[in-house]
């Protein structure tokens, strides 16, 4: 088995073991962690211009939970990012007297908070797997894959 493979069932394994651990904590709670690939659209009342998009959920465990569900309290259900208050604008919002965007409301557009959040995170590891390859270091273990930054990798062309 490759080690990338190991290492895959290795944080599946980690899961279900803490999932057992803490399972009394939420006994009156289910739990439930989506390992498959999760499909991402707009919510409902947008027209979709471009294919929705495949998000493969479980090679993103090895990061914590709230990194991507920012304000989840860590025992109860996860809810859309487009949920009231958190990222339900479905444009960009706009100053109503002077037109231009308003910078305060921005992360609201869900469009924006998933763009900056996924495509970030992917930047950020891109730029760091440069500096370690520009640092000449020997590694041991081959660089975290980047994900995609650019619209067609995300949502292909039919």
């Amino acid at each position: 088995m490759r080690k990338t493979g190991t290492v895959s069932v290795c944080m599946i394994a980690l899961v279900v073991l803490v999932g057992l651990l803490t399972a009394p904590a939420y006994a009156d709670e289910t739990l439930c962690i989506p390992l498959g690939e999760l499909t991402l659209e707009p919510p409902e009342g947008v027209e979709q211009i471009r294919e929705s998009v495949a998000f493969p959920h479980a090679i993103h465990f090895g990061y914590a939970c709230r990194d991507c569900h920012h304000t989840w309290d860590g025992g109860t259900k996860v809810l859309s990012c487009s949920a009231t208050e958190c990222h339900d604008q479905l444009g960009t919002s706009r100053d109503p007297e002077t037109g231009e965007k308003d910078p305060d409301m921005a992360i609201r557009y869900y469009k924006k908070a998933y763009h900056e959040r996924c495509i970030g995170c992917h930047k950020e590891i891109k730029k760091q797997n440069e500096e370690l390859e520009m640092s000449g270091e020997v590694l041991e273990e081959a660089l975290p894959m980047t994900g995609p930054t650019g619209c067609v990798s995300c949502h292909p062309k039919e």
